[in-house]
């Protein structure tokens, strides 16, 4: 996500240029006071234990495990979890780490496409019953310890919208292993009460999440079994750091911060972006062999990591609360933009369902994203776009998901940004549709997202 490009073209590009207030698409959720203090000794939990304690206490579940990373959890769990000649049914539209840590784990996996008017899986193929031939032989899973006949399912909850009604789908309902990838999320004591048998939950405290921590994620799992391999095989994996990695992290999560303030904000993304695009021309993308050698498969939290996930976690209900409010407004303020469209044409915008749970980013669909993004960023507001189509897909067979790449919009719903805020995006938006929309002279708006 963060990663994303910053619109092209949008006037002086000169990275000396004078700063600008801007909006970021996202920024950390913690105030400076709870950063400065997370140096501090005495300052919440000094072990992994202890902040795995505090998080199941609060979401109310039986065990929470301290991981590296989602990516980690996805791939492990799918190991412990899963015989060796299982499939893994995961959704096309999702981020990328999340079918590389499938593909980790030597599973076949088989994408979905979304459904046409929502981000998540295709109901109609989650209500199906998968026959014989779609089932794998009977198999053991790693250690022997039972046998296993089944297929595992990941449910990306992209965005924080989350998936309704397991029970009512078959194909959740019968799968031998769920993985609710929630790494956008902000997790909630009801979130848990969904998991089931050797069901595994995960959050991450990676950059651009809902509650970004520095570094690493926590699986959440009601099963002992699973439970106790995921906490060995961490303990296996993790390698100490030297001080001065540990320097370098934490320095990480300053300057971050620094740079998701309202004045630095457009000349580091523009830095970003200048220093990515000389780093493509000049090297390879990841192999898979090197991709694996990552930070985010081995390498252990500090202190100071600990301390400001267990500060998110306190003002996590906080969090949700503002982002729930941002939602509101936003969907009262732009709902009225899109009424019906004329017969036989397609709108250029659409909200998606209405969600009752706290969500990274506030998300519209367009066709004609770009113009929009590019409008936004000239008034100092930045936007999410995720994901790519999946590299080596047929976008025939995942036309859905194809779409959505081309017309998700995030906006920033970040916590502390304020309803002023959101109402001058809204507003800005409007705008857009009074000039540039409206010069296009193009049919109104569509609204078919349920």
């Amino acid at each position: 996500m963060e990663n994303a490009a910053v619109p092209s073209g949008s006037g002086s590009d000169d990275l000396c240029q004078k700063a600008e207030r801007m909006i970021p698409r996202h920024r950390p959720p913690f105030r400076m006071a709870a950063l400065t203090a997370s140096m501090l000794p005495g300052f919440g939990p000094r072990s992994v234990e202890q902040l795995e304690q505090d998080y199941a206490d609060t979401l109310n579940v039986p065990h929470a495990i301290w991981l590296p990373s989602a990516r980690y959890g996805i791939c492990q769990a799918i190991d412990f979890g899963l015989g060796s000649q299982d499939r893994v049914y995961c959704p096309a539209f999702t981020c990328k780490v999340v079918h590389q840590a499938i593909r980790r784990s030597g599973r076949t996996m088989e994408l979905v496409d979304c459904n046409d008017n929502s981000l998540l899986m295709d109901t109609r193929f989650l209500q199906t019953q998968l026959g014989p031939d779609r089932q794998p032989p009977q198999t053991t899973s790693a250690d022997g310890r039972r046998n296993i006949r089944g297929y595992g399912v990941v449910l990306s909850e992209v965005f924080g919208h989350r998936y309704p009604n397991l029970d009512g789908l078959p194909l959740l309902r019968n799968a031998g292993l769920r993985i609710f990838d929630m790494a956008m999320c902000i997790p909630t004591a009801r979130d848990m009460q969904r998991l089931v048998d050797r069901d595994v939950a995960l959050l991450s405290f990676g950059l651009g999440k809902s509650l970004y921590a520095g570094w690493g994620g926590m699986a959440f799992t009601k099963d002992d079994w699973m439970a106790d391999r995921l906490r060995e095989q961490r303990d296996q994996d993790l390698r100490a750091n030297t001080k001065v990695a540990n320097v370098r992290q934490v320095a990480k999560v300053w300057l971050r911060t620094f740079a998701h303030s309202a004045w630095l904000y457009k000349l580091s993304r523009r830095l970003v972006e200048s220093r990515s695009s000389v780093s493509s021309d000049n090297s390879n993308p990841l192999s898979a062999e090197s991709e694996l050698l990552t930070p985010e498969w081995s390498n252990a939290p500090t202190t100071f990591h600990l301390k400001l996930a267990a500060e998110n976690l306190k003002q996590s209900a906080s969090f949700s609360r503002d982002r729930l409010e941002y939602a509101e407004i936003y969907r009262s303020e732009l709902d009225h933009l899109t009424h019906d469209a004329a017969p036989g044409t397609e709108g250029w915008l659409t909200l998606l369902a209405d969600s009752q749970a706290a969500l990274s980013h506030f998300c519209l669909r367009s066709s004609l994203r770009d113009p929009l993004r590019q409008y936004l960023w000239l008034k100092g507001i930045d936007t999410s776009v995720l994901f790519p189509f999946p590299e080596g897909a047929d976008s025939n067979q995942l036309q859905n998901t194809h779409r959505l790449t081309l017309q998700i919009i995030g906006l920033p719903l970040s916590n502390g940004l304020g309803s002023q805020n959101i109402r001058r995006i809204c507003s800005l938006i409007r705008d857009f549709i009074a000039t540039e929309y409206a010069a296009s002279n193009r049919p109104h708006v569509s609204r078919n997202a349920a």
